[in-house]
């Protein structure tokens, strides 16, 4: 019987080493992102802020080898708006290599 669900695991190779800004205010989900990206061996730096997010973000320019190739942001960052994050970073010189995945939530409404 076909279930769509696969035995095996998920290939990670692509994320191994890989190093990923976790900009997320909620801190159990900042928790868990950081917990799964270095059980897959990547290397998490976790913010809870837009200000926090950008001072990481341009730390990083300033070490060689160091720039982060993954930003996982959440759409509902606090001291700066998301979407304004995502335009600074893609602005900034030597930082529009890596990729930005808008992570957001619902909730039902009332």
């Amino acid at each position: 019987m076909q279930t769509g669900v696969s035995s095996t695991s998920p290939n990670r190779e692509g994320i191994d080493g890989t190093r990923v800004l976790v900009a997320e205010s909620n801190a159990t989900t900042r928790r868990i992102l950081v917990n799964l990206l270095e059980e897959w061996k990547a290397t998490a730096v976790a913010v809870d802020s837009g200000a926090a997010a950008r001072s990481a973000k341009s730390n990083s320019r300033t070490r060689p080898g160091a720039p982060f190739q993954l930003i996982l942001l959440d759409d509902r960052l606090r001291a700066m708006q998301s979407y304004d994050f995502a335009k600074l970073v893609r602005d900034l010189p030597g930082c529009g290599d890596g990729r930005i995945v808008l992570l957001g939530s619902a909730f039902p409404i009332d």
